[in-house]
């Protein structure tokens, strides 16, 4: 339910982001305001793809645990914990993300993207972890087989997504 709020929220941003660039274009002096304008596209662009692949994931995550009985395949005992630890350091390097695109908006500030490849880092070394233990559980159906692949297609695509080098793609 938090995940589809999240897209609601951001069109609100997309929005009133789209009435200041359009204000930009009336007002030609307003020039750093232009300025800020690329990071913070940039910024909900990303944002907005990721909030799109959290409802996906846990779109996934639901319909993995709502499999009947012959269908779900085992998992380990520590599994969920691991999902759980990847999820904290996703969610850790999303706030990161948000304080590079703030820093990013700061006259003569260069943002330190250290925080953001820590937590980035860290999902993924969790993440190869998780990986053989959603791919090798026992007795897996193809419909358990197939979900567990889309979590970790989504758990991946969430942290390709949030590399600093998407902050100034536009610039």
């Amino acid at each position: 339910m938090r995940a589809r709020g999240l897209t609601g929220e951001i069109q609100r941003v997309e929005d009133t982001l789209g009435e200041a660039e359009d204000s930009l274009r009336l007002r030609p002096r307003a020039l750093r305001s232009a300025c800020t304008a690329v990071p913070l596209r940039n910024g909900l662009e990303t944002l907005d793809h990721a909030a799109v692949t959290i409802r996906g994931l846990t779109r996934s995550i639901t319909d993995d645990v709502r499999l009947p009985e012959g269908d779900a395949a085992v998992l380990a005992e520590d599994t969920p914990d691991m999902l759980a630890e990847v999820l904290r350091q996703l969610a850790a390097a999303v706030r990161a993300y948000g304080g590079l695109i703030r820093a990013d908006l700061a006259v003569g500030r260069v943002p330190d993207g250290g925080e953001l490849e820590r937590h980035l880092a860290e999902a993924r070394q969790q993440q190869d972890r998780l990986a053989p233990v959603l791919r090798h559980a026992t007795d897996i159906g193809p419909a358990s087989w197939l979900l567990r692949r889309e979590i970790l297609v989504h758990l991946d695509r969430l942290t390709n997504e949030l590399q600093v080098e998407h902050l100034g793609r536009a610039r």
